[in-house]
């Protein structure tokens, strides 16, 4: 039953075949990676501006 459903999930995120689940999935990845990446920018501009009150 597993394999079905992976298999049905990921026919749904090629690009020429996507539906309505592939474009959800694909909106959840990409949000996720903008978070992450804004998440990452916020932590070292952190860190930068902390060592440059240090000096």
């Amino acid at each position: 039953m597993l394999p079905v459903v992976l298999g049905d999930l990921l026919g749904s995120l090629d690009i020429d075949n996507m539906d309505d689940t592939g474009m959800y999935v694909w909106a959840a990845v990409l949000t996720i990676a903008g978070l992450a990446a804004s998440w990452g920018i916020a932590i070292a501009w952190q860190r930068w501006r902390a060592a440059r009150k240090e000096e």
